[in-house]
C-alpha cells in the first residue's frame, strides 16, 4: 500500500502533527530524524518541525537526517513531529511519504571469564 500525506485542497495549507513519540526500553538519547517526502518548489513546499510533548517548537524547518543528539533526552524525553504543507497552484500538493524518527538505548555489557580446559 503506497499511502502518503498531502493537502485535501490546493491551493492552500495543512498541518499534520505525529502522536507522542515515547521511546522504550532504557532509553539514553535520541538519534536521528528522516523522512521523504516530494514538493514542486516554489509552487509547494513541505518542511517538517520537532516538537516537545505539549507541542512546543524544538527544532524547526529541519533536513531529513538531523543528528537529534543535540537533545537533551531527560528534558525531552517524549517527542512530536509536525509537517508543515503548503500550495500556491491549485491541483498540486507536497507529500510526506514516511518520517522515521529513532533513537538510542541503553547498552549493558556482560563479561565473562575464560575458561580454558
Amino acid at each position: 500500500m503506497n499511502l502518503r500525506l498531502v493537502l485535501s485542497e490546493a491551493p492552500g495549507e495543512g498541518v499534520a502533527v505525529s502522536q507522542a513519540i515515547t521511546p522504550t526500553a532504557a532509553f539514553v538519547g535520541w538519534s536521528t530524524l528522516i523522512f521523504t517526502a516530494t514538493t514542486d518548489p516554489p509552487i509547494t513546499t513541505l518542511s517538517v518541525d520537532v516538537l516537545d510533548v505539549n507541542g512546543t517548537e524544538v527544532l524547526t524547518d529541519v533536513t531529513s537526517g538531523i543528528d537529534l543528539t543535540v537533545l537533551d533526552p531527560a528534558r525531552h524525553p517524549v517527542l512530536r513531529l509536525r509537517a508543515n504543507l503548503s500550495s500556491t497552484a491549485e491541483g498540486a500538493t507536497p507529500a510526506l511519504k514516511a518520517w522515521q524518527l529513532s533513537w538510542q538505548v541503553e547498552e549493558h555489557k556482560i563479561y565473562l571469564p575464560i575458561v580454558l580446559r
